[in-house]
């Protein structure tokens, strides 16, 4: 090859270096907001009862708007919808936990 084969082939490379670096990027939000997403469903089948029914319902609408934003695959899109099912996510834990730890109190209570 020639200095300027050479040369061409590393332009080229570094014309694609931007388009590249967004790629993983929106794979790695993609990969992390289906990872929460099955979370999220796993969560509510299992402790949809642990919580306040409006409470679900605002969390089923989180999950619902990550379903739509990740069939769009709209950046922008999928990372509002991710941060907001993220915050649901951690209010939903905190009621699981919180149950957990008022009924372990009230059983440690009750075999006093």
């Amino acid at each position: 090859m020639s200095e300027g084969q050479i040369k061409s082939i590393i332009e080229e490379g570094k014309k694609h270096v931007e388009e590249d670096k967004m790629k993983k990027e929106f794979a790695d939000i993609k990969n992390e907001a289906e990872g929460l997403l099955f979370s999220v469903e796993k969560t509510l089948t299992s402790y949809s009862d642990k919580a306040e029914e409006g409470f679900i319902d605002l969390v089923r609408d989180s999950r619902d708007k990550m379903k739509e934003a990740l069939s769009s695959q709209d950046y922008d899109e999928i990372k509002t919808a991710l941060e907001t099912l993220k915050e649901c996510s951690y209010a939903f834990a905190e009621i699981i936990y919180s149950k957990k730890e008022n009924k372990t109190e009230y059983q440690q209570d009750t075999d006093s």
